[in-house]
């Protein structure tokens, strides 16, 4: 079904360009390339190309011996890592202070009004944010390696760790996005475009029948459409930047 569905896209494209009436004058690797760029944008700067995830990892030997965990190539960005042994997220009840808290301060709910047990469940994540800081982390997708700003020699194999992350969708997996109207117009002008850049090689030649090319002028029209397209992904489809609150550094 995946290959399908690209097919299918790719023939859209194309006919939406004017075929099978007209001889679209582009190439099939070129096709598939502005496809793969069309794609590559999408996941890049539409909300729904990427995903957030929580990957369960284990720490092993050899992440200890090279000082790195290896993700998967379609994670693009780590937010954090939630230790596995962290103080909050101890098992132990009497070493939790979650759990004490809880046990002094919150005994009763039946005598406890909404209001009191929501101002306890901040006075919690204040306790997480202030006592609980976590791991500090580094992250390059081009190089898909997690490196992590810790004391390695005192990780043991077989430490449990939570990776919060962005992964791209994979359109092979998830191939419904192939479906999405801006991608579609997206690429068939970039395929336009590609179009033009062909034909603006023999510009003002005759073609059999009388007919004029002005590939100069089919390439002008479709930057104009991609442009347009683009700022349409970033008034209507781009993600809000996070904005970070806390002391002045």
């Amino acid at each position: 079904m995946p290959s399908v569905a690209r097919e299918e896209f790719k023939q859209y494209c194309l006919r939406t360009l004017g075929a099978p009436i007209i001889r679209i004058n582009v190439h099939d690797d070129q096709i598939e390339d502005r496809i793969d760029d069309a794609l590559y944008y999408y996941i890049e700067h539409h909300f729904d190309g990427t995903e957030k995830v929580y990957l369960k990892h284990t720490i092993t030997t050899q992440d200890i011996q090279r000082r790195y965990i290896e993700l998967p190539d379609y994670v693009l960005s780590v937010n954090g890592v939630v230790d596995g042994g962290a103080i909050f997220n101890n098992k132990d009840a009497l070493f939790n202070p979650v759990y004490k808290f809880f046990l002094n301060e919150v005994w009763d709910l039946s005598s406890t009004s909404l209001i009191d047990y929501d101002m306890a469940m901040r006075n919690v994540n204040l306790f997480r944010q202030v006592l609980d800081k976590g791991m500090a982390v580094r992250f390059n997708r081009h190089k898909h390696r997690l490196e992590l700003d810790i004391d390695w020699t005192e990780v043991w194999a077989g430490k449990p760790i939570m990776i919060e992350c962005n992964r791209a969708l994979d359109p092979e997996e998830f191939w419904d996005i192939y479906r999405d109207r801006w991608l579609r117009e997206y690429a068939t002008a970039l395929i336009k475009l590609q179009w033009g850049q062909n034909m603006s090689k023999f510009e003002n030649v005759q073609l059999p029948g009388g007919i004029t090319m002005n590939g100069k002028e089919m390439k002008e029209e479709a930057k104009a459409e991609v442009e347009a397209l683009r700022q349409e992904m970033r008034d209507s489809y781009e993600g809000l930047l996070g904005i970070y609150v806390g002391p002045s550094p």
